[in-house]
């Protein structure tokens, strides 16, 4: 029960675990490069190709 305690302890310290932070970093990329992709440009704008 000393662990179980330690650990409860640690995640209010410590907040996330590295998965978590992992898995929020990843989502926030996939989001950001969705965007990305399907962002309209302005006509006449110069970096349009």
């Amino acid at each position: 029960m000393e662990k179980e305690r330690l650990a409860r302890e640690n995640r209010a310290l410590h907040g996330r675990s590295k998965a978590e932070r992992e898995r929020d970093r990843l989502t926030s990329d996939m989001r950001e490069k969705f965007m990305d992709g399907h962002r309209r440009e302005k006509p006449g704008d110069p970096d349009r190709r």
